[in-house]
């Protein structure tokens, strides 16, 4: 993983040992083709230190608690990722916010794709936590 990229997670997490987490980037593709069915069923929640706020018109992560100590900033979301952002706000499988995605906007053929992109990115991020 570049070490640019935002990764918030606590060493104690589960996630640390899980290869979904820990595989390498350019490993990551045959990694989740040969584990697509256990990724889609997997149980994911936000992160509870970050604050999603609505403003103006943009969505935005606000750092708080521990993750505020090591993470100075904030992050913006674009409209289909405060959907899902909001959608795992509570318990929710790659497979139930494909469904709930598919409900509220045109389905291109790809929103399957773009949901387990958000999951697997923002899990690897340390913003989603597995359950």
């Amino acid at each position: 993983m570049n070490n640019n990229k935002i990764k918030i997670v606590d060493p104690k997490s589960k996630a640390v040992m899980d290869p979904l987490f820990c595989v390498p980037d350019e490993k990551l593709g045959d990694y989740m083709d040969a584990n697509l069915d256990g990724i889609c069923g997997r149980l994911f929640q936000t992160h509870p230190d970050f604050v999603f706020r609505k403003i103006a018109d943009e969505g935005i992560l606000v750092p708080t608690g521990k993750v505020a100590q090591v993470f100075n900033g904030m992050i913006n979301l674009n409209p289909s990722s405060v959907f899902l952002w909001q959608l795992f706000s509570s318990p929710c499988s790659v497979k139930e916010a494909t469904e709930k995605a598919e409900a509220q906007f045109e389905n291109t053929g790809e929103l399957h794709h773009d949901v387990l992109d958000f999951v697997v990115t923002f899990y690897r991020m340390g913003l989603l936590l597995p359950l």
